[in-house]
């Protein structure tokens, strides 16, 4: 299968700090790999079989996440479609620049750094920079992930971002928050102070 080590792992590694987010993506269905690592001794502490999601704790304590590479697609009524696709869409279709690096663990391709975005120049200007027009509102928690980059690593919103993210304030986004994605938001905050 194809795996990559995607987003905070990349982001924290290129800006000299302490990683502490592994999430590993991979191009199919990640449950076989999930059963694999249970059988090696990681902790399933979450799987979301819609999503094809899963959060394990590994050997030693590390939390890592492991998903399938998708594109989302939202529905008029908010609702979200999720598909199977390339890493590139999937890299594509995150919250912000900074976020959206992977390196390939592909045998073919190991250690090929995937860029699309251009995130790695977000990291050097130390810039959150968001992906999409409706990154807030299409994900209202990413207002308070946003909020955590800021404090955590002491980077700043661009202009465009930052209009965003007060557009999405003043339309009270955040009422509209799921409640697993909110849970997910508070778990990794917990585990950053």
């Amino acid at each position: 299968i194809n795996i990559y080590l995607a987003g905070g792992a990349l982001r924290d590694l290129i800006a000299g700090l302490p990683i502490d987010d592994l999430d590993f993506v991979v191009e199919g269905k990640p449950g076989k790999l999930t059963k694999e690592l249970a059988k090696r001794g990681a902790a399933i502490l979450t799987e979301n079989d819609a999503q094809q999601t899963a959060e394990l704790e590994l050997p030693g304590g590390i939390v890592a996440s492991l998903s399938m590479s998708r594109t989302e697609t939202r529905s008029k009524s908010g609702a979200v479609a999720i598909q199977p696709a390339p890493i590139i869409a999937d890299l594509k279709r995150r919250d912000f620049a900074m976020n959206a690096i992977a390196v390939s663990f592909t045998p073919n391709s190991r250690g090929l750094i995937l860029d699309p975005t251009n995130g790695v120049a977000d990291v050097e200007k130390r810039e959150i920079r968001s992906l999409s027009t409706y990154c807030f509102l299409d994900d209202p928690v990413r207002l308070i992930r946003a909020v955590r980059f800021r404090i955590r690593l002491g980077f700043a919103m661009d202009a465009r971002t930052a209009m965003q993210y007060q557009n999405a304030m003043e339309a009270d986004a955040l009422a509209e928050a799921s409640g697993d994605s909110l849970a997910q938001e508070i778990r990794h905050w917990a585990r950053e102070h």
